[in-house]
């Protein structure tokens, strides 16, 4: 199968698999079946990154540390959850990847802003972003 090229041949794909006879040129096109495409389709777009650890939607990014202090005697650091991050996935071991995972945790801080909590200083997050590319 050759890649999808574009949001609307994947809206084209949802809607054959549902049995529709049309297909559409535009998700902004005044038909039903692109008013239904643009309403779910960004939803099921999250959804589908979200599930699996996808390679084409995988970032490795050094963690900014948090403004908030982690919790004494619980945790040593608190980063900032990335901004594009759809589904963190883990913390890179520094002694390599068939090492044991680096325990850590997500929790909201005080000021209600999401965050990671670990042992390991100067962390490096690894997680599926939010790409919107359909160029895989």
């Amino acid at each position: 199968m050759s890649a999808v090229t574009s949001d609307v041949a994947i809206a084209n794909m949802a809607l054959s698999h549902l049995g529709a006879d049309s297909r559409i040129e535009s998700l902004t096109e005044k038909s039903t079946e692109a008013r239904a495409m643009k309403q779910w389709y960004n939803a099921c777009r999250l959804e589908t990154l979200e599930r699996f650890d996808w390679s084409f939607a995988r970032k490795r990014q050094a963690l900014a540390t948090h403004s908030e202090d982690p919790p004494e005697g619980v945790w040593a650091y608190r980063y900032q959850y990335p901004a594009d991050c759809v589904s963190f996935r883990r913390i890179r071991n520094p002694l390599g990847e068939q090492q044991d995972p680096v325990p850590f945790q997500e929790e909201a801080a005080t000021d209600g802003t999401r965050s990671l909590l670990t042992n390991l200083e100067d962390a490096v997050g690894i997680f599926t972003y939010d790409c919107t590319s359909t160029l895989v």
